[in-house]
C-alpha cells in the first residue's frame, strides 16, 4: 500500500493543460490540481523525473498559469486507484501562481 505523500489539498477539475519537454507540446486534461502539482490524464505519461512545460487556465481566473514540472509518479492503465495518468509536481511556480492555484482549491473544497 502506497503512503500518501502529498503536503497540499487537492480538488478535482477538468480543464485542457497544455505540456511538453522542448519542442513538442500535448494537449490534455488535469482532473485534480493542487498548489503543489495537477494529475494528467494521458495514455503517453511520461517516464519519473522527466521535466515539461505546462500551460493551463482556470475557470473564472482571468490568468493563464506557465509552470515547470517534473514526472513524479505515472500509471500507464485505468485502474481502482484511477484513469491512466502521470502526478505533475511543480518544480518552478511564482509564489503569485502558487497562491492563486491555493485560494482556487479551497474555494472549491469549501463547495462540496
Amino acid at each position: 500500500m502506497l503512503t500518501e505523500q502529498r503536503q497540499h489539498p487537492r480538488a478535482p477539475i477538468h480543464v485542457e493543460v497544455q505540456h511538453g519537454a522542448v519542442a513538442e507540446d500535448v494537449t490534455e486534461y488535469i482532473l485534480n490540481l493542487s498548489r503543489g502539482g495537477v494529475f494528467i490524464e494521458t495514455f503517453s505519461p511520461g517516464d519519473p523525473d522527466t521535466l515539461l512545460k505546462l500551460s493551463f487556465y482556470l475557470p473564472d481566473s482571468g490568468h493563464t498559469f506557465e509552470v515547470s514540472g517534473r514526472v513524479a509518479w505515472s500509471r500507464m492503465d485505468s485502474t481502482a486507484e484511477g484513469p491512466p495518468g502521470m502526478g505533475i509536481e511543480f518544480v518552478d511556480i511564482s509564489d503569485h501562481d502558487a497562491n492563486m492555484l491555493e485560494d482556487f482549491v479551497n474555494s472549491v473544497l469549501t463547495l462540496d
